[in-house]
């Protein structure tokens, strides 16, 4: 039984039978422009109609422990009418690029069945509006217990992780949040916070902190509106505190990955300096 799966659509669903595989660990998904709906169950939906890339039950990715999606602009939705018992329990990365159909990532009760998360990516996907969808239910708390490393990096419509005021979020080992070109992410939770381990928000090439993690990208969120340039805060380049390494499915670096190299952005005084020094090697040659 293979442990990896690479899935190529050019067409569409890849069948109508759910299929298990159990000892599946690592998957990616690239190129479905005509799939709108990744994962669903037979059992719940009973629409024939729908063609979802895999029907699935609760053995199905038993022990997945890294899922990467990429570039699958017709996709709609990652799980569709899949009941709670039916989840990637045992999933340690989660990354998803280019899905320009997706609004939210997952429901609530998907993302309390993740509890072995540590990294989640979510970049370059126009239309996402929160990560966890928010409802009316009652008060829920909501707990990532192992997630070490959130991103979150072009994403026009964002406007928080999660809308609902009924859940209360537990991140007990996030220490890295990067929040980057997300103009519209005006908090992080509308309901409470727990995060005791995590110290600053780096936001673009700068970091910050306000005391908590809504504070500090509410207060990013006012000063850019006011069209505000932050500065005179620590800089990555600066502090060698590079962006932590995001492995793909492959092992591979993402594209989008920045690492600490010791270069900040170029300033008005070293552009002027290498002009001089350009201007002086003229005369002397000329």
């Amino acid at each position: 039984m293979e442990s990896e799966l690479e899935a190529h659509c050019k067409e569409g669903s890849m069948g109508g039978l759910t299929i298990n595989w159990p000892l599946l660990k690592k998957m990616e998904v690239h190129g479905c422009n005509k799939v709108e709906i990744l994962f669903a169950s037979q059992e719940i939906s009973g629409n024939t109609n729908e063609q979802p890339l895999f029907w699935i039950n609760q053995f199905t990715f038993a022990n997945l422990h890294q899922l990467a999606l990429g570039w699958n602009v017709g996709v709609k939705e990652i799980r569709h009418l899949v009941p709670s018992s039916t989840s990637f329990q045992n999933l340690v990365a989660l990354e998803v690029e280019g899905c320009h159909g997706i609004i939210k990532i997952i429901t609530h009760s998907t993302a309390k069945s993740l509890v072995h998360l540590e990294t989640m990516r979510i970049e370059n996907c126009q239309e996402i509006e929160e990560i966890v969808g928010g409802g009316d239910d009652d008060d829920d708390k909501i707990s990532f217990p192992q997630l070490k490393i959130l991103k979150l990096q072009s994403l026009p419509k964002l406007e928080s992780f999660c809308s609902s005021q009924h859940y209360t979020f537990d991140f007990l080992s996030l220490e890295w949040v990067y929040v980057c070109y997300c103009p519209n992410m005006k908090t992080f939770s509308q309901g409470e916070l727990n995060t005791p381990v995590l110290h600053d928000v780096r936001l673009q090439w700068n970091a910050r902190w306000e005391g908590n993690l809504n504070s500090a990208i509410q207060q990013n969120f006012r000063e850019e509106a006011r069209g505000k340039v932050n500065e005179g805060r620590p800089r990555f380049g600066a502090t060698g505190q590079g962006e932590p390494s995001l492995r793909r499915v492959n092992g591979a670096e993402p594209r989008s990955a920045k690492v600490g190299l010791g270069f900040g952005p170029i300033g008005p005084s070293e552009i002027g300096l290498g002009f001089r020094a350009l201007l002086g090697l003229c005369l002397l040659f000329f």
